[in-house]
């Protein structure tokens, strides 16, 4: 583990040519925590007994074609590991991305983790559910079906149903990036062990998913808005209204907020991905889940902790991971 301290000074910054800005927030002060390549996900742990910690996804996505790990972060102790999995199935390629945790109504603790091809734009993707025994990932099934074309975020339930978003249906389609066509959906894994589509109404890039209550909120990047959805019994979602008009990455509801991530720009974060010397920034903020006022707490123009691609607070503090480097970022967060 590696933490390197600094106060973290943030400026408006041009971000393209039609002249938009960053937003300028006061200074905290962070370290940054080094885990391993591409710290896209992760999720908060207070349910294993293992923890506090965070078990973040961990994969190289400059050098797609590597398999990638799981890695636990204690926020008590600071000290990053390596999670051991066993039992996989011979030959299975791991590239995982999204990631969810959740105790069962039976008292087992269930990781659900989304994996991809060997390639960028390839075919093959499958979800993974293994039980969480300390340190270990002990593998319980792998779930493939041809609707999982590329799979985004998951959201896990007691009884062992989940939802996932699928964020395109061919990922070798370019245009549907470019133009943010709306060829994403969101599915739902019942009891019958079977995917069901919960909206019928396609989405531009359908990307994280968080739940509070009866309502679902997704965010659907392409589209620059947080849906939110009335869950039902069979859940199937209903009632879809505009949470908020944010171009959001992964979501995390805590304390009536949802904390989220922006990429102000798209062709930043394609360039960032080709090398890191190209800068993306990173912009974190909250919104309020009553009076949807948004909040800004960590903008950077790349230069130290680019691309941020998800975050979590944890008592005075907030983690953030980040989409294609190795670290984590820590940054006091009292005032929140």
């Amino acid at each position: 583990m590696k933490l390197i301290s600094v106060c973290v000074i943030t400026v408006a910054i041009s971000l393209s040519s039609c002249g938009s800005s960053l937003p300028t927030v006061k200074p905290r002060t962070c370290d940054k925590i080094e885990v391993g390549p591409g710290t896209e996900d992760m999720v908060l742990d207070t349910i294993s007994g293992s923890g506090p910690r965070l078990i973040i996804s961990s994969h190289d996505r400059r050098n797609w074609a590597t398999t990638g790990d799981v890695y636990e972060l204690n926020l008590e102790t600071q000290k990053v590991s390596k999670m051991t999995r066993v039992g996989e199935p011979a030959g299975l390629e791991f590239r995982p991305q999204d990631l969810d945790i959740v105790k069962t109504e039976s008292g087992k603790i269930l990781l659900y983790v989304g994996i991809h091809d060997n390639q960028l734009e390839g075919a093959y993707h499958a979800v993974l559910v293994y039980s969480v025994d300390r340190s270990n990932l002990v593998f319980q099934q792998i779930i493939e079906d041809p609707i999982l074309t590329s799979p985004n975020g998951i959201r896990a339930f007691p009884d062992e149903t989940f939802y996932v978003a699928i964020d395109r249906e061919d990922r070798s389609s370019k245009a549907t990036l470019l133009f943010n066509l709306k060829k994403g959906s969101i599915y739902f894994y019942g009891k019958d062990k079977k995917f069901h589509l919960a909206s019928p109404e396609k989405i531009s890039y359908a990307n994280s998913i968080d739940v509070d209550g009866e309502r679902l909120f997704l965010s659907a990047s392409g589209e620059s808005k947080i849906y939110s959805f009335k869950r039902e019994a069979d859940g199937n979602l209903t009632d879809k209204q505009v949470f908020a008009a944010v171009k959001a990455d992964n979501v995390w509801i805590n304390d009536g907020y949802i904390y989220t991530q922006t990429h102000p720009s798209t062709f930043k974060i394609f360039r960032h991905l080709k090398s890191k010397d190209n800068l993306a920034p990173s912009v974190v903020s909250r919104i309020g889940l009553k009076d949807k006022t948004q909040q800004y707490i960590y903008v950077d123009d790349g230069s130290f902790f680019g691309a941020a691609s998800s975050a979590f607070k944890y008592k005075s503090k907030i983690y953030m991971g980040q989409i294609a480097d190795s670290d984590i970022l820590k940054c006091d967060a009292s005032d929140l």
